[in-house]
């Protein structure tokens, strides 16, 4: 029937109960209203339980207890990190008392949290004070409305009280802001990431109009068929690859007096790691952006397509680690012979330190169909390895063979469930040079927190398996296995 909805229901069985279309059986509700109120109880205790463990550390070694937790709770350092914060301001706030006797919730809790830190990140007597504020009002009105607030009107509330009690709070929380401000990367979906930019509101909104006038100026190009979210995503590509070729930025940078100055930028390099076969047209396996996610063969080769180099990581059939990474071959996608090419180093590499390493060979023209990537491809499989077994060189500093040996065997941070990419990690000697040797049994990579919390709280070993040991102070130990290819 025209302009109406038929909502078909149906006929209940003799196994199957009968549901009202307007409300769960009472019994049901009760007994889902029962365990949501211990549950609320045993989080509120396991937050005091947190909150308990960082009180009894040195000051040095508070902040890693989140990364304890990590360990304990098997999740993500961020995640933990998240939960033990929320945990101690929470304990120091006196939220966990009103959380265990089922005033609020976990989500109450975490948005009152949130929001304080905001205002008052610094100062913890004037956060303090906003709480109590705020629950002595809404238990005032609990007469009146008979229910507490919900997670975001409790969160309107706490910023109104902040503000009634400081007026610079809202100067505080935009400097709050701008001190957090940052950039992350994740893997949202198989062939889908999320770049997140969280940070001041003004930034942020010059930005999204930067990017939404360049994404309507391509709307007027003759026969664009994108829509404006597409344009859109494809404008923000193309003004941050604006220095991806690397060396003098085409933007200026300001020095510390605010004079425009220029600076040399490194480049991009994505590394994709692709098994053999894909190269070769196979479906059936997957390759990877080490600390990112799975990528689907078709994307790797369209990748590979436009790679600038190839490199061979050679691993067991069996155990799947590795065995030895090779030179960089480079790929040109043009008629220009690459003989006697020299290899090429990783970014951030220190090709003066390695002066052992050999050239890459290649034939001197291409093939007849001038399929550079197939040219590259053939003299890495032709080559013999040169790189095998451990890596090692004298000194502190890390030849590049050595050091691209650690990122390739570790692929991101060895603290078990971090996901940093090793290219964005510290190289770190597990024991101390000169007593430790630079090579790849003493070498691992290391986010810059994780490179802290071996430092300060953690021991770290690699045993005869290839799994990496964290060991706490109180002598618990955790594995992390080396990643398989």
């Amino acid at each position: 029937m025209v302009g109406r909805s038929v909502l078909s229901v149906p006929t209940p069985s003799a196994t199957a109960p009968a549901f009202s279309l307007w409300h769960a059986p009472e019994p049901l509700v009760e007994q889902f209203a029962a365990v949501f109120a211990v549950t609320q109880q045993e989080q509120a205790r396991l937050m005091r339980l947190a909150a308990a463990m960082a009180a009894a550390l040195p000051e040095h070694q508070r902040e890693f207890v989140a990364d304890d937790l990590a360990l304990v709770m098997n999740v993500h350092p961020r995640t933990a990190l998240a939960f033990a914060h929320r945990a101690v301001a929470a304990d120091q706030l006196g939220l966990l008392t009103p959380m265990a006797a089922g005033e609020i919730t976990d989500r109450h809790v975490a948005a009152v949290v949130e929001e304080v830190a905001r205002w008052a990140p610094d100062d913890q007597t004037q956060q303090a004070q906003v709480v109590a504020l705020v629950l002595e009002r809404v238990r005032a009105r609990l007469g009146l409305d008979g229910v507490w607030p919900s997670p975001g009107e409790l969160r309107k509330r706490v910023q109104a009280a902040a503000v009634l009690l400081d007026l610079s709070a809202a100067e505080k929380a935009k400097k709050s802001a701008a001190q957090r401000r940052g950039v992350s990367c994740f893997q949202s979906a198989v062939g889908e990431g999320t770049l997140s930019i969280p940070g001041p509101e003004v930034q942020t909104v010059a930005m999204m109009d930067a990017i939404r006038a360049r994404a309507e100026a391509y709307g007027r190009i003759p026969g664009d068929q994108r829509t404006l979210q597409q344009r859109m995503h494809d404008a923000c590509f193309d003004l941050l690859m604006t220095d991806a070729d690397g060396g003098e930025s085409k933007v200026p940078a300001l020095d510390a007096d605010g004079v425009p100055t220029t600076i040399r930028v490194r480049g991009i390099e994505v590394q994709v790691l692709m098994p053999y076969s894909v190269t070769q047209g196979g479906d059936l396996e997957l390759a990877e952006i080490p600390g990112f996610g799975p990528l689907l063969p078709s994307t790797a080769r369209e990748v590979l397509a436009h790679a600038d180099a190839v490199r061979q990581v050679a691993v067991d059939a069996g155990s799947g680690q590795v065995l030895a990474v090779e030179d960089r071959i480079p790929v040109r996608h043009d008629d220009t012979p690459v003989a006697d090419e020299p290899a090429v180093d990783d970014p951030g590499d220190d090709p003066g330190d390695d002066p052992g390493e050999a050239p890459a060979q290649a034939p001197a023209q291409p093939p007849a169909d001038g399929d550079a990537t197939k040219l590259a491809l053939s003299v890495m499989a032709q080559r013999p390895l040169q790189h095998t077994g451990e890596q090692r060189n004298d000194g502190y500093r890390i030849a590049s063979r050595v050091l691209r040996a650690v990122r390739a065997r570790d692929r991101t941070c060895t603290f078990p469930g971090c996901t940093t990419p090793a290219r964005w990690t510290d190289t770190d000697h597990r024991d101390p040079w000169p007593r430790g040797s630079t090579s790849t049994q003493n070498l691992h990579c290391l986010c810059r927190r994780h490179h802290r919390a071996k430092q300060a709280y953690f021991t770290v070993e690699l045993d005869d398996e290839g799994y990496t040991v964290w060991t706490t102070p109180d002598g618990r130990r955790y594995r992390r296995p080396p990643p398989r290819f």
